[in-house]
């Protein structure tokens, strides 16, 4: 199997990370997780986390919230692909959803095929 895509996974619940970087690794993409914006930025920027591919990030968080992040992200990385996720109205994103980079909201709780699928779509592999 050839090697798949890096994803940056960002929550402030541990166990929704744990669900998320199993159910990802076990189709075969690398997976990095970060607690809170603030951590997923500094791995970012400090090249602990390289060639991401998809950045996918819960949107309420304490330190810095998701579309904060995102909105660093598309300026510093704007090849890098995002999916907002969160259990809260998806109104947020559709108001951003202009924003370069977005790919896609996944509403939680979500299945782990839908997160696999959804993933797949958007890397194309």
């Amino acid at each position: 199997m050839s090697k798949k895509a890096t994803i940056l996974v960002v929550d402030d619940e541990d166990s929704a990370l744990q669900l998320i970087q199993e159910a990802l690794t076990a189709v075969g993409y690398q997976v990095f997780t970060a607690n809170d914006g603030a951590a997923a930025w500094q791995a970012l920027e400090s090249g602990a986390v390289k060639d991401v591919a998809l950045l996918l990030t819960d949107l309420v968080m304490p330190q810095m919230d998701g579309m904060e992040l995102a909105r660093k992200v598309t300026l510093a990385y704007p090849d890098l692909r995002i999916l907002f996720m969160s259990g809260y109205a998806d109104d947020i994103v559709y108001a951003h959803q202009d924003m370069a980079g977005v790919s896609s909201f996944l509403p939680k709780p979500f299945d782990v095929v839908v997160l696999q699928k959804r993933v797949k779509e958007i890397l194309g592999r």
